[in-house]
């Protein structure tokens, strides 16, 4: 027995060394872990104060409900720590968000939700509203029954200031636009009906204006050409030429603004006729020769042979070219030509008049549609006009279900094309 007892001891001894060693190792062990812990809950802890969000870890059992020191700061207390309960917190949730907040939370218990994310209002120590951004996740036991959810809470107050001034600008940006467009109708309804009783007017004035002006020229025509005798004095011989000369000008532009007048109010109606069309290509040419030669301007026709006749009214048609061919010699300088061209495509009739003229850029080619505009330059200030001219011609051969086509370029001359169908 005495020879087994310095055995036992040795042995007991060596166990106690190992039991000493493995106590170290796991008091080394602990000190790493709790070292690495309080590192990570540092690291933790400063990560949340940079966005400005506190902790909270709530116990869905028992109700106890965790706050930290930041979380507390945010809502303006100064306690570190606050240990309380769901129902309290509860109690400073906005009345009108609880129930959106209490089924945002029971969704993700239920696992319903992956994870707790809601937005609502809480009231601080002074009793404001502030916004705050939660969000949190559960631990599941083994039954899937929550025993323990943890989270944070983010006051997000300044962003929702924001949102709300952006949204009242749109709105009232929205506002503006909605009273600026009202405005804007209205004008444009007063402008068109303005439009319409100015078309309507002249429309109705054709008799009104046109009866003194025949007058005029008639009286004129009769005293200039002495059917009752010679005027007395030479001088009034010259006024007579000019007042005969004045009212039948005058008369073609009266007439030029009430043929736009009509077409504009829809009440222009064309005399279709089968009508040839060389005979009318020549009459147009005579009609300007005149005007032609006194600008030393050489006008020419190519007509295609065998034109035959094509269903138009040719006192409309006439005019188009006429105005045409007139706005030609207007601007092609001395010694320049003015060309009338008129082929067969198709089933349509083309009508081209082209010049060696002034030209027009793509600003200007806009602006020589456009009723009572006058494209600016040197060459077409020495001359009298409307401006009508091309916008007549171009509502005339739309009404013959045509079109009329330009190409210009400065210094380059000026084309013009017009498309008529021939029945």
């Amino acid at each position: 027995m005495r020879d087994e007892t310095p055995a036992r001891l040795r042995a007991r001894v060596k166990a106690l060394e190992i039991a000493q060693r493995e106590a170290q190792r796991t008091q080394r062990v602990l000190l790493a872990t709790t070292r690495a812990l309080r590192e990570s809950e540092e690291r933790y802890a400063l990560a949340m104060r940079g966005p400005n969000e506190g902790l909270w870890d709530w116990n869905p059992i028992t109700k106890e409900l965790y706050l930290s020191a930041r979380l507390l700061s945010i809502l303006g207390f100064e306690s570190d720590t606050l240990r309380t309960t769901s129902h309290e917190w509860l109690e400073l949730v906005h009345p009108e968000d609880r129930d959106r907040y209490q089924a945002t939370l029971v969704r993700h218990l239920k696992g319903e939700d992956a994870h707790f994310e809601c937005e609502y209002r809480v009231t601080d120590r002074d009793g404001r509203w502030r916004w705050v951004l939660a969000r949190g996740l559960a631990v599941l036991d083994a039954d899937g029954v929550a025993t323990r959810m943890v989270g944070s809470i983010g006051d997000v107050t300044e962003r929702h200031a924001y949102q709300r001034a952006l949204q009242e600008a749109n709105e009232q940006l929205e506002q503006r636009v909605v009273e600026r467009t009202r405005e804007l109708d209205l004008a444009r309804c007063q402008a068109e009906e303005a439009n319409r009783c100015k078309s309507e007017f002249l429309a109705n004035m054709s008799h009104e204006l046109r009866t003194p002006l025949n007058a005029i020229i008639g009286f004129s025509d009769v005293m200039r050409s002495g059917v009752f005798g010679p005027v007395g004095n030479a001088r009034y011989g010259e006024y007579i030429g000019w007042i005969w000369d004045s009212g039948h000008h005058l008369l073609r532009i009266i007439n030029d603004i009430l043929d736009l007048a009509k077409v504009e109010v829809g009440r222009f109606d064309l005399s279709r006729e089968s009508t040839p069309v060389l005979p009318l290509l020549e009459s147009a040419i005579r009609l300007v020769s005149e005007r032609a030669t006194r600008a030393e301007v050489n006008v020419g026709c190519k007509a295609e042979p065998g034109l035959g006749d094509a269903m138009l009214d040719p006192l409309r048609m006439k005019q188009v070219l006429l105005n045409l061919l007139s706005n030609a010699v207007k601007f092609t300088p001395a010694g320049g030509s003015v060309s009338l061209e008129a082929r067969h495509e198709g089933t349509d009739l083309v009508l081209i008049v082209a010049d060696t003229g002034i030209g027009m850029d793509e600003e200007s080619l806009e602006k020589a549609l456009q009723p009572f505009v006058q494209v600016e330059s040197s060459l077409s200030r020495r001359y009298a006009g409307t401006g009508l001219g091309l916008p007549l011609a171009k509502s005339f051969s739309e009404l013959h279900g045509g079109s009329l086509d330009l190409v210009s370029r400065p210094g380059e001359g000026t084309t013009v094309t017009v498309r008529i169908p021939r029945k």
